[in-house]
């Protein structure tokens, strides 16, 4: 695998689901944001049913909390995935709330295990009396329940403007010839300005490059790309 490989994320909107009207929001976010990347709007509206699912159980049994959508880009594919966080109580049973026809009053009713199938992926991790992440993925056409799911590598990374709506911090992972490595870059300051030189960098660290040398001469590209942005921009 090489860095044309690694799939590049790109975290869309922070949703707060603090009141039942937010959980519509959660589902036209995700049902517009599938169209986009290519869905069919059969596929788009199943999504939208199934992040209706995961946003009710936030908003109504986890006390409120945070969903954010975002894409996941591949060389040929594309993902919608959710990050669902809340504080509540946590899931007692976990594996009774992900068999088939299990649900919780006031949702749709699907239960987490129609959810399990009509996702890509789903991990979940919670604990008693201090809340619930759950993480999803959907691709664009529904897998069949026997096709298995590549995954090519395990890390992934969240970004989170303090204010505003733009993050000056980026991340990236890569495979090469001695490894794995991971790349961290915050921009100076914050907003669209910061975001630029981080975005610089990430696309620097992603040029496929000499792999036997990679870490040696790899940083200071980084910098001096992301320095030569903001020099232009000042």
């Amino acid at each position: 695998m090489d860095a044309l490989s690694v799939p590049a994320v790109e975290d869309v909107a922070w949703l707060r689901l603090d009141e039942a009207r937010a959980v519509g929001g959660a589902r036209r976010s995700v049902e517009q944001l599938a169209t986009q990347l290519g869905a069919a709007e059969v596929r788009a509206a199943e999504i939208g049913i199934a992040v209706t699912e995961i946003a009710s159980n936030v908003q109504r049994h986890g006390g409120g909390g945070t969903l954010l959508v975002r894409a996941v880009r591949d060389v040929d594919t594309a993902v919608v995935e959710v990050v669902a966080v809340d504080s509540g109580p946590g899931i007692a049973d976990l594996g009774a709330a992900m068999r088939d026809r299990s649900s919780t009053a006031g949702t749709l009713g699907i239960g987490m295990g129609a959810i399990v199938r009509m996702a890509r992926s789903v991990e979940i991790a919670t604990t008693p009396e201090r809340g619930t992440v759950l993480v999803a993925g959907f691709d664009l056409q529904r897998r069949r329940p026997q096709e298995p799911v590549s995954r090519s590598f395990d890390a992934a990374g969240i970004t989170r403007a303090l204010a505003g709506d733009v993050c000056g911090a980026a991340y990236a992972t890569r495979s090469h010839g001695r490894g794995f490595s991971l790349m961290v870059a915050d921009g100076s300051g914050h907003g669209p300005l910061a975001a630029s030189a981080s975005s610089a960098a990430v696309r620097t660290f992603l040029v496929v490059l000499d792999k036997s040398r990679f870490s040696a001469v790899l940083l200071p590209h980084v910098v001096a790309d992301a320095a030569r942005l903001v020099g232009r921009r000042s």
